[in-house]
C-alpha cells in the first residue's frame, strides 16, 4: 500500500502552471482502484496527507524561500542583512522586486510558486479523495482528516494570495481542460475558502479530543475557526488591485451577500468566539515560555500554539530554516549550536520598536535582542548595531539539543497562536460595535504582558483612554504582540497602513538616531559589562543606557563606554530602502507573477501593468 500511497502522491509533479500537458496528465493517472484503497483507509489518508506536507517543505517552497523572505520589509520587522540596491535578496523586501529576481524565478516547477501548486495538487487529491470513498462524518476519523486537508488548502491559498494577489484558484485535481489557469479574482478564492473552513470547523475535533489534535502539529477545529478569522478580516479589508489596468487600494466593491464587509466581520467574529468560549486553548501565562516551548520542541495542544509547521517532526534537524534564518545570530559553532558559523540574525525589528514597548512590558526583551554570540567556541553575547538587532523569539541557546545540521534546524513555525485569535476577537467586536467586549480581550493581552502591580496604569487606565479610537490601540498591540512572526505585512495591508506606517517608522528612525522627539531622553552613549548567569551562559552583557531617562555617566562603573545612538548608527541609504523611494509600496503590495511561470503558462497567467519590465 505504501507504494500506492507514493505514486499517487510523492512522483506527482503538480504546477500551478506547466510545461508539457502530456507528461501531467500521465502523472496523475493514478487508477480508481488505488484511491479507493488509499482514501477509504484511515491509516492510509494519513500518509497521503504527509505528502501535502513534504512539498511544503522542500528548499524553495516553506523551507528556503518563502518563510525565510515573505513578510517583511514594515514598520516593525525589516531585513537588515543587506542594503545594497543590487542585491536580489534585499530587492524582495524593498518592495522592488522584478519578474526576474534570481531568488524566486529559479526555474519551471522548482520556483516557489510551482513548489506550494503542487501541495495544492495533492491536497486537492486528498480532498476528492476522501470525499469519494472515505465517508467524512462529523466526528469521525476520517472527517478529521477531510478538515485537516481543507485547513492545508486554506492555508496554501491565504499564503499565495498575500504574495501574489490575485492567482489561478484550483479546488479540484487537474484535467486536461484545466491544466493551464488564468487568475481568479482573490474574492472568489476567499469566498470558496470561508466556505471550506466553515465545513472544516465542523468537522475537527478541539485540541486533545482526538489521537491527531493532541498535537499543534496537525490542524484542529481551534486552528479552522482562527484561519478562518484570518481570512474574513482579509477578505473584508483593502489591497492593491487590478481596476481596468489601473493600480488602486480598496475593499471588495461587489454584491456577493457572503463577502460583505459586516457579513465577514460577524463570521470572524463568531469563529474566534467560538475558540474562546471552547476553553481548547489557553494564553501561556508567561509570553518568554511561549517561545522557550518553541526551542524545546513542545508541541502538546491546548495551550498558547495552536497550529505549527511540522519541521520538528524530524528533530535531527533534516528540515526547517526557522533558527537558521530569524534567531539571535550565532558567528561560529558554540556551546549552543554545531551547525556552523554565521547562523541567524539575517532579519529583526526595526531600531524605533524596542522603545515602543514599556519598560515594564515583559515582551519587549523577549523579542529584541541588541546582541550576537561571538565567534568562539564557548561564545560570549557581543553588542550589536541598533540598526541590526534580531528576533529574540527564535534562539538556539533556549533549545534542549545542539543542532548539527549544515543549514537546518528542525524547529517549528508557528502560523496561529491563541493570542492572535484573541485580538481578532476583539478587532471584530470593535467593528461591530461591542466597545466593552473588545476591551476585555484586548485586557487579556495586556495583563499578560505586564506584572500585576502594573495593571492599573498599563491595562485598566491604558485602555479607558483607549475607547475612542479602539481600532489603533487594536492596530499598535498587534505590532508589540507579533513582531517577528510575520503577520504584520498582510495586517498592515488590509488596514491601509502599508505606506502610511512605512513613512512614519522612516521617522521615527530619523529622531531616534538623532535623540529627537520622544527620544530626547535617551543616551547618546551606553555602557555596558558582562555577569554570570549560569553554568552554559558565562558572560552575558548587563547595559545600561538602553531605557528613557538613563543619562548618567557609568563610565566609572561599567566595562565599556560606547556611542550608540548617533547619525552614522542608521545610514540614510537604510532608511531610504525601507522601501525603495522610487516606488510607492502601495502599488507594490505583492509580487510579480515571475517570468519562469509565466513562460510556462500558455500565456494564462500575465501580470498586471506595473509589474511588466
Amino acid at each position: 500500500m505504501k507504494k500506492y500511497i507514493y505514486s499517487a502522491l510523492a512522483s506527482v509533479v503538480m504546477l500551478g502552471v506547466f510545461t508539457s500537458c502530456e507528461d501531467v496528465l500521465d502523472s496523475v493517472s493514478s487508477s480508481a482502484t488505488d484511491d479507493s484503497i488509499i482514501y477509504s483507509k484511515y491509516e492510509f489518508t494519513t500518509g497521503a496527507i504527509a505528502g501535502v506536507y513534504h512539498s511544503l517543505f522542500e528548499t524553495n517552497a516553506y523551507r528556503g524561500r518563502i518563510l525565510p523572505f515573505y513578510g517583511y520589509n514594515t514598520d516593525i520587522e525589516w531585513y537588515n542583512t543587506h542594503t545594497t540596491k543590487e542585491d536580489a535578496r534585499h530587492d524582495l523586501h524593498t518592495y522592488s522586486i522584478s519578474s526576474n529576481n534570481s531568488q524566486f524565478n529559479i526555474s519551471e516547477s522548482k520556483d516557489p510558486w510551482s513548489k506550494v501548486y503542487e501541495a495544492v495538487e495533492r491536497v486537492n487529491l486528498v480532498i476528492a479523495g476522501i470525499e469519494k470513498y472515505g465517508n467524512p462524518q462529523e466526528g469521525s476519523d476520517m472527517g478529521q482528516l477531510l478538515g485537516e486537508a481543507y485547513c492545508l488548502r486554506a492555508m496554501l491559498y491565504n499564503d499565495l494570495t498575500n504574495i501574489w494577489g490575485d492567482v489561478p484558484g484550483r479546488f479540484a485535481p487537474i484535467t486536461s481542460e484545466t491544466i493551464y489557469m488564468a487568475r481568479m479574482s482573490r474574492d472568489e478564492i476567499y469566498k470558496q475558502l470561508i466556505l471550506d473552513l466553515q465545513k472544516a470547523s465542523k468537522l475537527l475535533y478541539w485540541p486533545n479530543q482526538h489521537q491527531r489534535t493532541t498535537t499543534t502539529e496537525n490542524p484542529s477545529r481551534s486552528y479552522a475557526n482562527g484561519l478562518l478569522a484570518r481570512i474574513c478580516l482579509k477578505a473584508a479589508g483593502y489591497s492593491q488591485r487590478n481596476d481596468n489596468g489601473t493600480s488602486v487600494v480598496r475593499k471588495y466593491n461587489g454584491s456577493d451577500e457572503l463577502l460583505q464587509e459586516r457579513n465577514l466581520y460577524k463570521i470572524a467574529y463568531d469563529a474566534c468566539t467560538q475558540v474562546i468560549n471552547s476553553g481548547a486553548n489557553t494564553l501561556n501565562g508567561d509570553f518568554e515560555q511561549v517561545f522557550r516551548n518553541l526551542a524545546m520542541d513542545v508541541t502538546t495542544a491546548g495551550g498558547e500554539s495552536v497550529f505549527e509547521l511540522p519541521f520538528a517532526s524530524d528533530k535531527n534537524g533534516t528540515r526547517g530554516r526557522i533558527f537558521y534564518t530569524f534567531a539571535v545570530k550565532h558567528n561560529a559553532k558554540d556551546q549552543y549550536q554545531q551547525s556552523g558559523a554565521g547562523r541567524g540574525g539575517q532579519a529583526g525589528p526595526t531600531p524605533p520598536v524596542f522603545y515602543d514597548y514599556e519598560i515594564t512590558d515583559t515582551r519587549r526583551d523577549v523579542t529584541c535582542v541588541n546582541y550576537e554570540w561571538s565567534n568562539s567556541a564557548q561564545a560570549v553575547q557581543e553588542l550589536k548595531n541598533v540598526n541590526k538587532w534580531a528576533f529574540g523569539k527564535y534562539r538556539y541557546e533556549w533549545s534542549a539539543r545542539i543542532v548539527d545540521s549544515s543549514n537546518d534546524d528542525g524547529y517549528n513555525w508557528i502560523c496561529m497562536r491563541y493570542s492572535d485569535i484573541v485580538l481578532m476577537a476583539a478587532e471584530a467586536a470593535n467593528y461591530l460595535g461591542e466597545t466593552e467586549e473588545s476591551v476585555s480581550y484586548i485586557k487579556q493581552i495586556r495583563q499578560r504582558a505586564f506584572p500585576m502591580s502594573e495593571w492599573s496604569d498599563n491595562v485598566d487606565n491604558y485602555l479607558e483612554s483607549r475607547k475612542g479610537d479602539l481600532l489603533e490601540a487594536i492596530i499598535e498591540e498587534r505590532a508589540l504582540e507579533f513582531c517577528g512572526e510575520m503577520l504584520r505585512k498582510a495586517d498592515l495591508i488590509r488596514w491601509n497602513r502599508l505606506k502610511t506606517n512605512l513613512d512614519i517608522t522612516k521617522d521615527k528612525m530619523r529622531q531616534l538616531r538623532s535623540r529627537e522627539g520622544k527620544y530626547a531622553q535617551l543616551p547618546q552613549k551606553i555602557s555596558y559589562r558582562y555577569k554570570v548567569v549560569n553554568e552554559k551562559e558565562t558572560e552575558v552583557l548587563e547595559i545600561y543606557g538602553m531605557n528613557f531617562g538613563e543619562l548618567e555617566d557609568k563610565s566609572g562603573e561599567y566595562t565599556v563606554t560606547t556611542d550608540y545612538l548617533t547619525e552614522t548608527k542608521i545610514s540614510d541609504e537604510e532608511i531610504d530602502y525601507l522601501y525603495n523611494p522610487a516606488k510607492n509600496p502601495d502599488n507594490y503590495q505583492f509580487y510579480p507573477i515571475f517570468d519562469c511561470i509565466i513562460s510556462a503558462s500558455n500565456e494564462k497567467v500575465v501580470n498586471d501593468p506595473w509589474h511588466i519590465n
